[in-house]
């Protein structure tokens, strides 16, 4: 599109409330798609897609903000986005999807696997300046082929904010929380809201409690948990806030009884972790611990 209303437009613009085009506005963008929009209460807008301005033809652009007058914001570091080999639903890397997450964050979603030459897989979060923040750390979605294309996507994002759950979907099977790589999550995943990043857990499972004292501690603490089913396969993971797992253990009990586990943190940073008990792959409770 090169008009509108009959006047000459670039193919990012913006229109009055009476629907003419703000011709004070002009973008510089004369190819590509821009599929996601964010507007900001001064005027400046973010736009998330894959388009190329007159201004620097061979630079394709994944997210930008621009300000009122359609140039680019100098304080916004343009993040270097790398779809890692994919080829479907969009050609080369993409930004689908942005939603505000606070005053100075927002998540980013699209067809990519590496931002910035770090590894997140269709889902990041980025600061104000457009820093990338350690959030979905190489998590996100798993691959699958369809003929010859190979997809791994997500389209759109929404927040149910009463029960703090993140809602993604796109095209994809299997979804990477950091901790577990859960292969039946397909187009269509829960997230949970406190950005532990875990997929929520199917409402079979009947969630046990999981309890850590002292809390905060700096020495010894004990995990109380309970199985809910029985296995061999449970384990107590300790993840810092980041996403980063810092142990692994396996754990064991009848099902229903209260068991408890030591753990050394003297050794760890100062700082947020996140306790998570997982049975036979799937994450079934948590709670979050202090380190002083």
């Amino acid at each position: 599109m090169t008009e509108w209303e009959g006047k000459q437009v670039d193919w990012v613009f913006r229109v009055n409330a009476d629907g003419t085009p703000d011709t004070t506005f002009r973008s510089g963008v004369y190819v590509g798609g821009a599929y996601a929009f964010h507007g900001l209460a001064d005027g400046r807008v973010y736009v998330g897609g894959s388009v190329v301005r007159a201004a620097a033809p061979n630079d394709t652009l994944n997210l930008v903000r621009f300000l009122m007058n359609g140039s680019l914001d100098p304080s916004f570091s343009i993040p270097t986005f790398s779809d890692g080999g994919l080829n479907g639903p969009f050609i080369g890397p993409s930004v689908s999807a942005l939603y505000a997450w606070g005053a100075d964050r927002f998540i980013a979603v699209g067809q990519f696997r590496f931002v910035n030459g770090e590894p997140r897989n269709g889902i990041c979060m980025l600061d104000s300046t457009g820093q990338l923040l350690p959030a979905f750390n190489a998590c996100g979605t798993g691959t699958f082929t369809f003929g010859s294309l190979t997809y791994a996507s997500i389209d759109f994002l929404t927040v149910d904010t009463a029960n703090n759950h993140i809602y993604v979907c796109g095209a994809y099977v299997g979804y990477d929380d950091g901790m577990v790589n859960d292969t039946q999550q397909r187009f269509v995943s829960r997230l949970y809201g406190d950005l532990t990043t875990t997929v929520a857990q199917p409402a079979w499972i009947a969630v046990p409690l999981i309890q850590v004292y002292p809390n905060p501690a700096n020495s010894w603490v004990t995990i109380n948990y309970a199985l809910p089913a029985s296995t061999a396969n449970a384990e107590l993971v300790v993840s810092h806030v980041s996403g980063r797992i810092m142990e692994q253990h396996m754990v064991e009990g009848d099902v229903g009884e209260n068991r408890s586990y030591t753990l050394n943190v003297s050794g760890y940073a100062p700082g947020f972790y996140h306790l998570h008990l997982v049975v036979d792959g799937q994450w079934v409770s948590g709670c979050k611990m202090v380190v002083e």
